[in-house]
């Protein structure tokens, strides 16, 4: 069934505490006027980033394919229209996280979601490299 994420739309800046898989993490929600979107950032309790600046788009994932120790092992997806107005975050615009267990292979790939995780990646100077092996 997936844990719905509560939100808050009447405030453009919220911040979060939520337990993912039995792990707390910090959730930030704000609304970006100039681009009409909400962003989300994920971090630890200790303040570690795992992902900040994540545009909010629905049939998406905002943390989609993000290998970093500490990301929660799930899946947090966003359902709703194509189009959507700030208030409708949390009505006809859903954040929802599910374990690992509850998405099928294709419904991850519906949320651009790979079914195997991504190889990690080190970013050097602004030019990604694979990592040595």
């Amino acid at each position: 069934m997936g844990k719905l994420i509560a939100t808050f739309p009447a405030q453009a800046d919220t911040i979060q505490t939520v337990t993912l898989d039995e792990v707390q993490y910090r959730v930030r929600l704000y609304w970006r006027d100039r681009l009409a979107a909400w962003y989300l950032d994920l971090s630890l309790l200790d303040g570690t980033a795992l992902a900040l600046g994540r545009r909010v788009s629905t049939q998406w994932s905002p943390i989609a394919n993000i290998k970093r120790e500490g990301m929660p092992p799930g899946y947090l997806l966003v359902k709703g229209p194509a189009e959507y107005e700030r208030m409708q975050l949390g009505t006809d615009v859903e954040l929802a996280y599910y374990s690992a267990n509850e998405v099928t292979r294709a419904e991850a790939e519906d949320f651009g979601i790979a079914a195997e995780p991504p190889e990690e990646v080190t970013e050097v100077r602004g030019h990604r490299i694979a990592p040595a092996g």
